[in-house]
C-alpha cells in the first residue's frame, strides 16, 4: 500500500510527492478511514471513509468460510466446497492463498489495523502501527476469529509444542516496533521467547532477530491492567455510577437482552448435542470443548438474569465494587497458576495489541536483546476512562 505508492512516484523522481502521499495515507488511517486501495473482500468504503459492509453475498461468504473451517474442515475442503457451491470469491475463484488471507485478516473483527507491515524506501518504521478497536462494523466476532487462529496454529505441524498453543499466552498480541510484524513463540528448555516474525520469514535484511522473554512481557502487561483497572479515580467513578443506578432500586441490567442471548445459547446447545452424537471420534474433543463453553455461557447468563431481576439498593454498589477490586488485586498470583488457554483468552479480551522495543547488544559473537519499552493498547469498551479511539495506551516500563 504506502510503499507501492512510494515506488510508483519514486520512478518519476518525485521524492517529495512520495513522502507527502505516505504522510497523507497515515493521517487518514489515524482517523480510522480506509487510506487507499481495495478494501477487504466483503467490505466497501462508506461515506465517512471507514469500512462498511459491502455486498451481502460477499459478507455471507466470509462468515461461511470461518464457520466451515472452525467446524473441522481442512483449508482444501473449504476451498473445494466454496467452489462447488459457486460462492463469490475475493478473486476469480477461491484458492488456499485467498482463504488464508481472509482467515488471517483482523479487519473482519471490526478492529482497524494499519502500518503493521513497513517497507519501502520512504515508509520507514519510525511510527507506531495504527490500531483502533471497534472502528467499523464487524463481520466476524472476536471469539470466532481467535478460535480460528488457534486452530490454524494447531494445524501447523511441529511448529506448536502442544495443542491449543501450548504454554504460550501472548500468541497474536505482540508486535515488533522495528518492522510492525507479529512476534511468534519460540520454546527453549528454560523459557518461552517471542521472536520477530518479520525476521523469521524475511531475514536480516527486513528486520533484526528481535526477541524477548514472554514472562517479562507478561509481567508488564499484568502491571498495565492493574494500573488501569485499579486506578483510584476509576474505582470512585464506578462507585458513583453504580450508586446512581441503584439508588432508585432499579437494575442496570437489560434482562430482556440476556434472555434473548440465553435462548440462542440453549438452541446452540441442542445443536451441539446433535453434532456430538454424529461426530467422528477424532472430532469429539473439539465438540466437547464447544459444549463446555456453551454450558459456561448458559450458567453466566442465568446468573445475570437472576441478579438483574433482583431489587437493588444503593448500598449494594459498594459491595459489587469491593468484590471486583479484591479479585483484581489477586490478578498477578492468579495469572501465575492459571491455565494457559484461559489466560490467553482473558488477555485477548483486555488487550488489543502490544508493541515492544528491544535493545540489541553484541556480546562476543552473539547478539543479546533486552526489553527497552513499548506500548500496551488496552481494550476499554467497558472502562469508564477517557481514551483515544476506544483504546487506552499504557507504556511498558
Amino acid at each position: 500500500m504506502p510503499d507501492e505508492c512510494c515506488t510508483a512516484f519514486n520512478k518519476k523522481g518525485s521524492t517529495r510527492t512520495c513522502r507527502n502521499v505516505c504522510r497523507g495515507l497515515r493521517e487518514k488511517a489515524k482517523q480510522g478511514k480506509w487510506p487507499a486501495g481495495a478494501p477487504p473482500f466483503g467490505y466497501t468504503v462508506g461515506p465517512d471513509g471507514k469500512l462498511a459492509l459491502g455486498n451481502p453475498q460477499h459478507v455471507q461468504a466470509i462468515r461461511r468460510v470461518f464457520r466451515e473451517y472452525l467446524s473441522g474442515n481442512s483449508m482444501r475442503a473449504v476451498v473445494e466446497w466454496m467452489r462447488a457451491a459457486g460462492q463469490p470469491a475475493p478473486g476469480k475463484e477461491w484458492t488456499r492463498d485467498a482463504l488464508r488471507t481472509v482467515l488471517e485478516n483482523e479487519q473482519y473483527t471490526g478492529d482497524f489495523h494499519w502500518g503493521n507491515r513497513k517497507s519501502g524506501k520512504y515508509n520507514h518504521a519510525t511510527e507506531e502501527p495504527i490500531f483502533i478497536s471497534c472502528n467499523h462494523t464487524a463481520i466476524i466476532d472476536r471469539k470466532t476469529f481467535n478460535a480460528v487462529q488457534g486452530r490454524r496454529v494447531e494445524q501447523r505441524g511441529g511448529k506448536t509444542p502442544k495443542l491449543n498453543g501450548g504454554t504460550f499466552v501472548l500468541s497474536g498480541l505482540i508486535r515488533c516496533h522495528q518492522c510492525g510484524e507479529k512476534m511468534h513463540g519460540h520454546c527453549t528448555k528454560a523459557n518461552n521467547y517471542l521472536i520477530c516474525g518479520g525476521h523469521t520469514r524475511k531475514g536480516n535484511a527486513f528486520c533484526d532477530r528481535n526477541s524477548v522473554r514472554e514472562d517479562v512481557v507478561l509481567d508488564q502487561i499484568i502491571g498495565a491492567i492493574e494500573r488501569v483497572y485499579l486506578n483510584p479515580e476509576l474505582i470512585q467513578r464506578m462507585r458513583e455510577e453504580l450508586r446512581h443506578q441503584y439508588q432508585d432500586g432499579s437494575a442496570p441490567v437489560d434482562v430482556g437482552q440476556f434472555k434473548q442471548k440465553l435462548a440462542q445459547v440453549e438452541k446452540d446447545l441442542q445443536t451441539a448435542r446433535r453434532n456430538m452424537a454424529l461426530a467422528e471420534p477424532g472430532l469429539l474433543p473439539e465438540y466437547e470443548e464447544i459444549f463446555r463453553e456453551l454450558r459456561s455461557r448458559q450458567a453466566y447468563l442465568k446468573s445475570e438474569i437472576k441478579a438483574g431481576s433482583e431489587t437493588r439498593n444503593e448500598h449494594m454498589a459498594d459491595e459489587v465494587v469491593d468484590r471486583a477490586v479484591a479479585l483484581l488485586s489477586q490478578l498477578r498470583p492468579t495469572c501465575r497458576r492459571a491455565d494457559p488457554v484461559q489466560l490467553r483468552e482473558f488477555l485477548r479480551q483486555a488487550v488489543g495489541q502490544v508493541v515492544i522495543r528491544v535493545d540489541k547488544r553484541r556480546i562476543g559473537c552473539r547478539n543479546r536483546y533486552k526489553l527497552r519499552g513499548g506500548e500496551i493498547h488496552m481494550r476499554n469498551n467497558n472502562l469508564g476512562v477517557t481514551a483515544r479511539r476506544g483504546v487506552h495506551v499504557q507504556s511498558l516500563r
